[in-house]
């Protein structure tokens, strides 16, 4: 059995095409790569993302207290999934960040072991909080590197010895 799409006017077999109702059978008038196509434009169109954004704030904002209260009763009730659920996530953080920090090299020796490395603010009255804690806020992490340079622990340790007894 075979179907012209409405989009791309190609005579396609039936089983080319995504079910519009799988219980009773029927197809939608496009075909699979025409269908993905268009679902993938859905979010591309500044206005159509612009008015789901608006869509999604405002459900959000109107279910926001029940969905805090499903979370609260899912941890209290599920302990164990949400302990191996974070354990999870930290390890993914980590990992992220070690290749994050794989890029880096001492800006004064060259050392690039990640083992090794640590960000030095330039003025510590402008720091805003740790880099390792940031790997998941790529726009402060940003911001907060402008503010440091990398050196490898012996350099750092060096350059706030000399800060404290040669000023």
């Amino acid at each position: 059995m075979s179907k012209v799409c409405k989009c791309c006017e190609i005579e396609k077999s039936i089983e080319e095409f995504p079910f519009h109702n799988k219980a009773k059978g029927t197809y939608r008038a496009e075909c699979n790569i025409c269908y993905n196509e268009k679902r993938r434009n859905r979010y591309t169109i500044p206005e159509v993302k612009e008015k789901r954004k608006v869509v999604n704030n405002n459900s959000y904002k109107k279910h926001s207290e029940k969905r805090k209260q499903e979370v609260i009763n899912y941890r209290k009730n599920n302990p164990d999934k949400v302990k191996v659920y974070q354990e999870k996530v930290r390890q993914k953080n980590r990992e992220k960040f070690y290749e994050f920090k794989s890029k880096f090299s001492c800006s004064e020796c060259g050392e690039s072991h990640i083992a090794c490395l640590d960000f030095h603010h330039l003025d510590p009255n402008e720091k805003e909080g740790l880099i390792s804690k940031m790997i998941n806020t790529p726009i402060k992490l940003e911001k907060e590197l402008e503010k440091c340079i990398v050196l490898c622990s012996n350099c750092h340790r060096k350059l706030h010895w000399n800060e404290k007894y040669n000023n």
